[in-house]
């Protein structure tokens, strides 16, 4: 086994790595290989117009001969977020972004990851899978799916704790229009290059928010079908009203009439009400990821 920086010339490998080891998780989404270079390496890529990495990242690679088996990808993020949910620019942390290797190279994982933590040592805490870190072409989704729960064993032995979990529901675009009031008006507010946002209106009044990445847009058009939810919202004092239904309803049958079939979408494992929500409206659930942290 041999571990080297990342080369130009070892980026298609890396890609087919990168696609193998997708194959099971929902959010890992067909990505044609110049977009998924960007998402990967491009340093100004940005979270709601925050840098996500200066580049002072670092990204190492694992070889068995020329088949890559795993790789890390970390540095000092730019901003991160307080216990209390504050933002807090240059946090005094490391984050290690992406950390994947071959189920059957556990060595290889071993390795990689004792070199980033070694790298990160005078940083007051390390974040791994943290949410906002990930790559554009996953909608940001940057937590650990159980898929990989072989890559939790690693991080746990080496003194990393759980710190969030998000589970992860989809649905059928088609299975949410059922039914649909006419209590709300629904008005797309701005159309961003990677996402779309929507205000409902009840009354003339603005009642509620929504964020959706359509996927085609983040992977190189190779993801068609699916778009995602980042955020839905209705004004908590008309919430047990079915606004939030006909808002979810509404957006659904705007997404069926611009040709995509499928939601996905991540909530906290606090967000309860959510929870009961998604599962009431038939979404189905295909696991909880999680972020994790080393004080």
């Amino acid at each position: 086994m041999q571990i080297n920086r990342l080369t130009l010339d070892n980026l298609p490998a890396l890609y087919a790595f990168w696609q193998e080891i997708g194959t099971d998780v929902p959010f890992f989404y067909p990505v044609d290989f110049d977009t998924w270079r960007s998402c990967l390496l491009e340093f100004n890529q940005s979270f709601d117009g925050l840098q996500l990495t200066p580049q002072t990242e670092q990204l190492l690679v694992a070889f068995e001969g020329d088949q890559v088996i795993g790789f890390i990808q970390f540095g000092k993020p730019t901003f991160g977020w307080d216990r209390n949910g504050k933002r807090v620019d240059s946090p005094d942390s490391g984050v290690i972004r992406h950390f994947y290797f071959d189920r059957e190279h556990p060595a290889a994982g071993e390795a990689l990851l004792q070199m980033a933590v070694h790298n990160l040592a005078q940083a007051g805490e390390l974040h791994a899978f943290f949410q906002a870190h990930g790559m554009s072409c996953n909608a940001w989704h940057g937590k650990l799916h159980p898929a990989h729960s072989y890559i939790e064993d690693v991080l746990l032995r080496h003194g990393f704790a759980v710190d969030q979990e998000n589970p992860f529901y989809t649905a059928e675009l088609s299975s949410l229009v059922q039914g649909l009031g006419q209590d709300l008006t629904v008005t797309l507010t701005e159309d961003k290059m990677t996402s779309q946002h929507f205000a409902a209106w009840h009354d003339g009044k603005q009642v509620g928010t929504a964020i959706m990445h359509p996927m085609d847009k983040l992977t190189g058009r190779l993801t068609r079908d699916v778009v995602y939810m980042r955020w839905i919202g209705i004004n908590k004092e008309l919430r047990g009203k079915g606004l939030g239904s006909q808002f979810m309803g509404q957006l659904a049958q705007h997404y069926l009439t611009q040709g995509y079939s499928t939601l996905h979408l991540d909530t906290a494992s606090t967000n309860l009400g959510a929870q009961r929500f998604y599962e009431r409206h038939g979404f189905g659930y295909l696991g909880s990821t999680r972020s994790y942290v080393r004080r």
